[in-house]
């Protein structure tokens, strides 16, 4: 198994923004995963083809969208965003054990049920029974970070790693779980 690792772009999709569904007590997003990533805007493009938000939204270049429709039909969601570039994100979920990789969990919001803080991702340990596809792309379960800039970890099968990293996609790192 792999994990895909990329660079920081800068771009903000959820900091400061009033109109993303909040927690009315504890001010964390609800619903991340299912915003319209669309309006916002991206006065500088990032550098590679591959990166990440500050807030976790992994961006890519419309080049790397194709490979990654022909890699893993059925298996992504690619969101438009401006400057031809996409959000990306896979739709397969892993567990990861939280227990058996010793995790912390920070700041438990009665209201909405999110922590805070979701701390302990590496290395990468999946329940039993859960596992990726040689040829398949997935996240975990959990988010890892602190407050907006929580994100999965996208993890890969080892031949899904080899032709990603045959690629050589820029920013894009492909690195051992």
């Amino acid at each position: 198994m792999y994990r895909m690792t990329m660079p920081d772009n800068d771009l903000l999709f959820f900091r400061g923004r009033k109109d993303r569904r909040r927690c009315e007590v504890c001010g964390q997003l609800t619903a991340k995963r299912e915003e319209d990533l669309s309006t916002t805007p991206i006065a500088k493009p990032p550098k590679v083809e591959v990166s990440c938000s500050v807030d976790g939204v992994v961006v890519v270049t419309n080049r790397v969208r194709r490979a990654l429709d022909e890699i893993f039909p059925n298996s992504i969601r690619l969101e438009p965003l401006q400057s031809n570039l996409f959000a990306f994100l896979p739709t397969a979920i892993v567990a990861f054990d939280a227990v058996a990789r010793k995790t912390r969990f920070e700041g438990l919001c009665s209201t909405c049920g999110q922590y805070r803080s979701v701390i302990g991702a590496k290395p990468i340990m999946l329940t039993q029974g859960s596992a990726v596809e040689a040829s398949g792309i997935a996240r975990t379960d959990l988010e890892f970070g602190s407050d907006d800039e929580k994100a999965p970890l996208v993890v890969l099968g080892d031949e899904a790693a080899k032709r990603l990293i045959a690629r050589r996609f820029s920013g894009c790192e492909i690195l051992p779980a």
